[in-house]
C-alpha cells in the first residue's frame, strides 16, 4: 500500500488524549482489569515473589513465582487487547471466546518478533562496539554512545505498536509493511510518546517499592495490600499503552481510508466488457426492433409526427327561398 500524502501525527495531543482517556474511563478499566485477580491469587499462593524482588531480599525461585510472572504477562496482554477493542470498537471485554484466544496468539507472536529484533540489535551493537574499542586499544569503553545507537534502532521498530492495535481489532489489512509505510516520518513521535506514557506508572511503582522497603513489615495483610496496589498499577499501565495504541491506530487508519475513498472517486468508470448476443444465423449482433444499433453516447433523434391537416371551415347554410317555404 502506497500513501501519496504524508500523515503527521499530532504528538502532544495524542499523548494527552491517550492518558486522559485511561484516567477518565474507570469503568472500562475495571472491566478489563478484572482478570488481574488471577495474577493476584497466584502472587498470594507463591509467597509474594514480586514483593520479595522489590525488597532486595534473597528470593529463591519457585514454581508459584514463575507461574505468577507468566500469569501477569498473559493478563497484561489480555487487558491491552480488550482495552483496544473498547476504545476503537466500543465492545465489551471478552476473555473466553475462540476469537479472543486467536488474538492472544497473534499478539504474543508480534511481541516475540519485536523482542527478538530488539535483542538482535542489542547483541550486534554490543559486539561491534566492543570490537571497535578493542581494535583501538580502549579498555574502558563509554556505554553512552551504545545506548544512543540502541535508542535509534528501537525508534525504527516503533511502527510495530500500530500492528498491536490492528491485531486487537482484527484488522487483517494492516501488517508490518503497511504499518511502516503508513507511519513514515512519525517513528520518533510514536516511540517517545510511548516512553512518556510509561513514566507516571513507573514513578508510582517506584514510590510503592520504596515505601515497602522502608516499612520492612512481614504482615500477610500488608503484603496483600501492597501486592494488590502493584498489580493494579501494572494493569493501569497496560491500559494507558492500549489507549495510545488505539489512538494512533484510529488516526492513521482514518487518513488511510480517506485517501482510498478519494482515489476511488477519481477513477473513471470502465466500459462494460460484455458484447451483445449475436443471432445464430448471421452471426451479427442482435438489434432490437425498438432501439436502433447506434453507437453509445449518441442521442436518439425523436420521430417526426405527421402534420395535422387543418380542419375544413363549416359550409354556409343555404337560405331556402320563401317560395318553397310557402308551398310547404
Amino acid at each position: 500500500m502506497k500513501t501519496q500524502t504524508k500523515i503527521s501525527l499530532p504528538f502532544w495531543e495524542t499523548v494527552g488524549r491517550s492518558f486522559m482517556y485511561a484516567v477518565r474511563n474507570w469503568e472500562l478499566f475495571c472491566k478489563t482489569a478484572a482478570l488481574g485477580l488471577v495474577a493476584l491469587i497466584l502472587e498470594m499462593f507463591g509467597g509474594f515473589p514480586t514483593l520479595c524482588g522489590i525488597s532486595g531480599g534473597d528470593c529463591a525461585a519457585s514454581v508459584w513465582g514463575t507461574l505468577s510472572n507468566w500469569a501477569m504477562l498473559l493478563v497484561s496482554v489480555a487487558v491491552i487487547i480488550n482495552y483496544c477493542r473498547g476504545v476503537v470498537l466500543k465492545t465489551q471485554p471478552d476473555f473466553m471466546s475462540g476469537a479472543f484466544l486467536l488474538r492472544m496468539v497473534k499478539y504474543l507472536w508480534v511481541s516475540l518478533l519485536f523482542s527478538l529484533a530488539a535483542v538482535l540489535i542489542l547483541v550486534v551493537l554490543s559486539m561491534s562496539y566492543a570490537g571497535i574499542g578493542k581494535f583501538f586499544g580502549i579498555n574502558d569503553v563509554n556505554m553512552l554512545p551504545l545506548l544512543i545507537l540502541l535508542i535509534f534502532c528501537l525508534i525504527g521498530l516503533a511502527p510495530i505498536f500500530l500492528v498491536y492495535a490492528a491485531v486487537s481489532v482484527d484488522d487483517k489489512t494492516l501488517g508490518f509493511k503497511e504499518a511502516y509505510l503508513l507511519t513514515k516520518g512519525n517513528y520518533n513521535k510514536i516511540f517517545w510518546g510511548q516512553v512518556l506514557l510509561l513514566i507516571p506508572c513507573a514513578l508510582i511503582m517506584l514510590s510503592v517499592s520504596m515505601l515497602y522497603r522502608r516499612l520492612g513489615v512481614e504482615s500477610y495483610m500488608i503484603k496483600t495490600v501492597f501486592a494488590t496496589v502493584l498489580v493494579a498499577v501494572s494493569l493501569f499501565d497496560s491500559c494507558i499503552k492500549a489507549a495510545f495504541f488505539a489512538h494512533i491506530y484510529q488516526y492513521f487508519t482514518f487518513y488511510r481510508n480517506k485517501s482510498v475513498k478519494a482515489a476511488v472517486k477519481t477513477v473513471p468508470e470502465a466500459a462494460p466488457k460484455t458484447l451483445p448476443a449475436s443471432t445464430p444465423q448471421t452471426g451479427k449482433p442482435a438489434v432490437s426492433k425498438k432501439t436502433s444499433a447506434k453507437p453509445a453516447g449518441t442521442k436518439a433523434t425523436p420521430k417526426k409526427l405527421p402534420a395535422k391537416k387543418p380542419k375544413a371551415a363549416p359550409k354556409a347554410i343555404k337560405k331556402t327561398s320563401t317560395k318553397k317555404a310557402s308551398k310547404a
